[in-house]
């Protein structure tokens, strides 16, 4: 059966650097030794949808009054296998809202395609190698655990791409794992096709004290053409009965900065009778500063998305 055209067009534009991550894979999978039947090769397959109806009661000049359709904000299918114990990696395709073909259908592009060489480089330190997340915000959104609502400080002010192309050291600092780093060299090419001689280097140690506590101190660096950019961020974590308490920083020229409190049991509230789940959350405070400006932003309710 012929592949898809999308499949093919990335593939002749990932060139050199795509057809190694797969010469990576073909060769450490022919270099893995003979498995049990308890360790044989599988695929896990999974699915994501986020699809909505939307009304327009009114807009500003009255042109797009009563405009509504059902429509499909993200859709993306993930395929995560395992060649051995030491081997296994992830593919996913997204589609997703705002990304269209010309002839106006969703779009449909590679969000993940990675292999990743457990204990490579000793016990629980790891290499992971194509299209994947950088070491920024993978702990604090999931804190957050409400990305449907809203995105963290990094992701919603555009610092970096939630995808980027290269390889991946990870592992524990500490042998009880309370201390880990995370290190990526990469395009910085938000997973496109590179097309410069620049690259970034992403760097993160992350703390977890006890299971109440968590932490991240991280830094970015790149250039381009005519200069550089260094930024540092910063993230505190503590998850109470009541409560989640954040502390999130990226120090950069804007200097940004987000403090966020989530109190679930004032939801009930709210929204009774309404069936509620663990995970159903009310942002009560999110106070963002850049530079000497400052916001409030009243509570705002729903119920987690992914």
């Amino acid at each position: 059966m012929a592949s898809p055209p999308f499949l093919l067009e990335y593939i002749m534009k990932r060139n050199l650097f795509f057809l190694m991550a797969m010469a990576l894979a073909i060769v450490t999978g022919l270099a893995v030794p003979a498995v049990s039947a308890q360790e044989k090769p599988s695929i896990k397959f999974s699915g994501l949808i986020f699809s909505d109806y939307a009304y327009t009661l009114s807009s500003p000049d009255g042109t797009e009054d009563g405009e509504n359709g059902f429509d499909f904000r993200r859709i993306n299918l993930t395929a995560d296998f395992m060649m051995s114990d030491r081997f296994d990696g992830r593919f996913r395709v997204e589609a997703k809202d705002g990304t269209v073909a010309s002839d106006g259908k969703p779009a449909v592009f590679v969000k993940d395609l990675s292999v990743r060489w457990k204990n490579a480089l000793g016990e629980g330190h790891n290499v992971v190698f194509g299209v994947t997340s950088p070491p920024l915000w993978t702990v604090s959104e999931k804190q957050w655990g409400y990305r449907g609502l809203e995105a963290t400080l990094m992701d919603r002010g555009k610092h970096a791409s939630s995808r980027d192309m290269g390889i991946v050291f990870n592992g524990p600092v500490t042998e009880s794992g309370s201390i880990k780093y995370g290190f990526m060299f990469a395009n910085n090419s938000g997973g496109k096709a590179e097309s410069d001689k620049y690259k970034r280097l992403y760097g993160q140690l992350e703390f977890y004290p006890n299971d109440a506590f968590k932490a991240t101190a991280g830094a970015d660096y790149y250039e381009f053409a005519g200069g550089s950019s260094l930024a540092a961020n910063l993230f505190v974590g503590y998850t109470m009965d009541a409560a989640r308490l954040e502390l999130k920083a990226l120090l950069t020229q804007r200097r940004l900065i987000q403090l966020t409190m989530k109190i679930p049991e004032l939801v009930s509230h709210y929204m009774a009778p309404t069936t509620l789940t663990k995970n159903t959350e009310l942002l009560a405070v999110s106070i963002r500063l850049t530079g000497i400006t400052s916001a409030f932003h009243p509570p705002t309710i729903g119920s987690l998305l992914e």
